[in-house]
């Protein structure tokens, strides 16, 4: 593929990437970091920092649990005929295809 079709193809992707993406968090950046104390007031937060912590505890345990309950899933479905691992994988996909 030529450089000037791949910048043509891309070039929709980057714009919405750019608009929708990199131009709210230079905002949201400009606006945090436009008294200077902003960081340092969050960094020094003692309530801040306990639920940060607490944040970081529970997702490492969803985290945990997630990998353990995946990994016995798929040890569980590589063991299985291949007709009811097909349907198994569907009927375990179905509901991610759905919006919650």
């Amino acid at each position: 593929m030529k450089r000037s079709t791949f910048a043509l193809l891309t070039a929709p992707a980057i714009l919405l990437l750019a608009l929708f993406f990199a131009l709210p968090l230079a905002a949201v950046m400009v606006d945090a970091l436009r008294d200077g104390l902003g960081p340092s007031r969050a960094c020094c937060d003692v309530d801040l920092l306990a639920v940060a912590g607490r944040q970081c505890g529970a997702d490492a345990g969803a985290s945990t649990l997630s990998l353990v309950v995946g990994v016995a899933v798929a040890l569980h479905l590589a063991r299985m005929e291949e007709r009811r691992r097909t349907l198994l994988a569907f009927v375990i996909a179905l509901p991610l295809t759905f919006p919650a």
